[in-house]
């Protein structure tokens, strides 16, 4: 469910996510952030960026296993970066003041060349 790559110039773990962030299928999200969490940990970096740009809608219950994933990596002396594209997530993000926990990257949309 998620690609991970490190960047040590950088000293952030890049975490790419191609699917939407829903009840259906936070327990696989969460398995895998352990998965990383258990390879990466000891690794120099400081950044969790996760990637989402690929996915269109997160849940209440996606939003809740972001915010216990941002709790846990304030703990450890990290900090939680999320990359979107989707306005839908925005809101999300926006209503539920999320956005002021975490820091939050929208994706501009491309212009067409005309």
């Amino acid at each position: 469910m998620l690609n991970a790559k490190f960047e040590s110039s950088k000293r952030t773990l890049r975490v790419q996510m191609r699917r939407n962030l829903l009840c259906t299928n936070q327990n696989d999200f969460v398995d895998s952030f352990e998965a990383l969490w258990n390879v990466h940990c000891k690794e120099n970096w400081s950044v969790f960026l996760l990637d989402m740009n690929y996915s269109k809608m997160v849940d209440s219950s996606g939003l809740n296993t972001l915010h216990q994933i941002s709790e846990f990596l304030t703990q450890k002396g990290k900090r939680l970066k999320i990359l979107i594209s989707s306005s839908s997530i925005r809101r999300v993000f926006s209503i539920s003041l999320f956005d002021q926990k975490v820091e939050v990257v929208m994706r501009e949309k491309r212009r067409r060349k005309e």
